[in-house]
């Protein structure tokens, strides 16, 4: 049930897994990231983990086009 007051909390998400209860947000510098956790604090909502990292070139094309390069090549016939 935390699990989809989070995704409600949050607003705009990335991606959303909810078979591994995890949910992925793209922000520049911290001040996103500090909002977020500031509305899971207000919310009640208790995290189990949370994690950062730096965008790879498959995080920024999955961004621009929707799907990731993987999915490109499949479709195109080719693979990785």
């Amino acid at each position: 049930a935390q699990f989809e007051k989070a995704v409600k909390v949050i607003g705009e998400t990335l991606k959303v897994d909810a078979s591994n209860r995890l949910i992925s947000i793209s922000t520049k510098g911290v001040g996103k990231l500090k909002q977020v956790l500031n509305k899971f604090e207000t919310a009640k909502i208790d995290l189990e983990s949370i994690s950062l990292h730096q965008p790879t070139l498959n995080d920024v094309f999955l961004t621009l086009t929707g799907h990731s390069a993987n999915q490109e090549n499949e479709t195109n016939g080719e693979r990785k």
